[in-house]
């Protein structure tokens, strides 16, 4: 006697479930434009007297197919992050949207992701 398990539906959930997997960088470059850039404008413009907005107005999401990254046009960010040997002082921004991401990221990509309905 042999029992027969159809397991054609489980296969089917399986393809949605990887589909939906698919999606993550998607759902990372969409919380990084919506959460994070505003932070490091937000945390930029108060950290210092801004001149020219460069540092707190340049923040970009930059993506392909296996990394997010996020760039500024102000080459001096490291600078003003770490502070200098001659006089300006650490102000982390970076390190902000760093510890953002860390804690929110995960349930962001859990809640986009919606296998409830599955």
């Amino acid at each position: 006697m042999a029992v027969t398990i159809d397991i054609s539906g489980f296969t089917s959930k399986m393809d949605d479930v990887m589909d939906r997997l698919a999606e993550i960088p998607d759902y990372v470059e969409d919380y990084i434009e919506s959460a994070v850039i505003p932070t490091l404008e937000a945390e930029a413009a108060s950290q210092r007297n801004v001149r020219t907005g460069t540092y707190a107005g340049t923040w970009e999401v930059e993506s392909d197919d296996d990394s997010v990254s996020v760039t500024t046009d102000a080459y001096y960010w490291p600078y003003l992050e770490y502070g200098t040997s001659r006089g300006i002082q650490p102000k982390a921004v970076v390190g902000v949207a760093v510890d953002q991401i860390k804690t929110e990221l995960p349930n962001y990509i859990i809640q986009a992701l919606d296998l409830s309905g599955l």
